[in-house]
């Protein structure tokens, strides 16, 4: 949808330069954008595109504002600012007014008739979907199922019995919400499956990227609070409760019973051991593993950075030497101390 300039200022909050009956139509880059086009400005190494771009606007905050050529939003937060003209330009895609004649939905689960039900999905009994809920192509909704209003789910999504999501979520395609937690008994040489009773309660205000897992609860259940962000194929392990506006990214892992506090930043394939807690407001740094509980807030990293094959083995050799080499080391000081005496 289009918007002029003041308009948009007016949307995120920004002062403008230029010309506010500037009609803008879509976003895009600095090397591609076109007079029709918004953009943005955040890194100095990129000072050459910016006064190059043929954008008809750039977002961009007051120190770099007069290297615009053209109309400016500037804005103390462009990145932001950004955020809400793309929402508004580019509004998301509507499933088909009403129930598809393809989907097969339980007599005795509510539907509200704002809904929109895509082609072959699945509603199972007593399932409650709420005002202007959207559910994509091929999903299925398990018996018992709550869906807050304004959520929106993609194609393919499976949601199983009992499951809770909240107001104004939105679920990417093949995301799978209430699987089996991975529960087994030791029974001599085989393994005994222990039944997964609980739910998965996602909140309002949640992001789940596509072909992330979240496995219902043991017992108790598994918690996603409000405006928690989770890329795609992340994995969430059974009675995990992940704390408000934290995000995860891709590849991440998370194993049962932990605990994740609010507003904190995981990186990418980082592995999250299992009943450990992590406070609030930490970053974990990508394809770090948290093997312990994180008590104060801060940057956390603990990977080991790739390097020579040949290099890598001679030091991973040498691992195993480090507590004699410490014990010889306390010893030499000990004799060294000694002698000074």
């Amino acid at each position: 949808m289009p918007y002029d300039l003041l308009q948009l200022a007016s949307l995120c909050g920004a002062e403008l330069r230029g010309d506010p009956d500037k009609v803008i139509t879509e976003i895009s880059s600095l090397e591609g954008a076109t007079e029709d086009q918004i953009t943005f400005f955040l890194d100095s190494k990129f000072l050459k595109q910016l006064q190059a771009t043929r954008a008809g606007a750039v977002i961009v905050d007051a120190k770099n504002a007069e290297a615009v050529n053209g109309n400016a939003l500037i804005s103390d937060n462009p990145h932001l600012a950004f955020a809400k003209i793309a929402q508004a330009l580019h509004l998301p895609v509507q499933e088909a007014q009403g129930i598809s004649v393809s989907a097969v939905v339980a007599a005795d689960s509510t539907i509200a008739t704002s809904a929109r039900i895509g082609p072959n999905v699945i509603i199972e009994s007593e399932a409650i979907i709420g005002d202007d809920v959207q559910i994509g192509a091929g999903t299925y909704i398990g018996s018992g199922v709550t869906i807050g209003a304004g959520t929106r789910i993609r194609p393919n999504v499976v949601i199983e019995n009992r499951c809770e999501i909240g107001r104004n979520c939105l679920i990417q395609p093949g995301a799978v919400i209430g699987g089996d937690g991975f529960g087994f008994a030791k029974n001599g040489d085989a393994w005994e499956k222990i039944p997964q009773i609980g739910r998965v309660v996602i909140k309002d205000n949640v992001e789940i990227g596509a072909n992330t897992t979240i496995d219902r609860g043991a017992i108790t259940d598994t918690v996603i609070h409000q405006g928690v962000k989770i890329d795609n194929l992340v994995m969430i392990a059974h009675n995990v409760e992940i704390g408000e506006n934290t995000a995860i990214a891709a590849l991440a892992g998370v194993a049962g019973s932990a605990v994740v506090g609010k507003r904190c930043s995981i990186g990418g394939q980082v592995g999250i051991f299992g009943h450990i807690t992590v406070t609030d407001d930490v970053v974990v740094a990508a394809t770090s593993l948290v093997r312990r509980s994180i008590k104060k807030p801060g940057v956390y990293s603990g990977s080991v950075y790739a390097d020579r094959l040949d290099k890598w083995q001679r030091n991973h050799a040498r691992l195993g030497e480090l507590d004699n080499l410490a014990r010889r080391l306390i010893r030499l000081e000990k004799e060294c101390s000694k002698e000074k005496e």
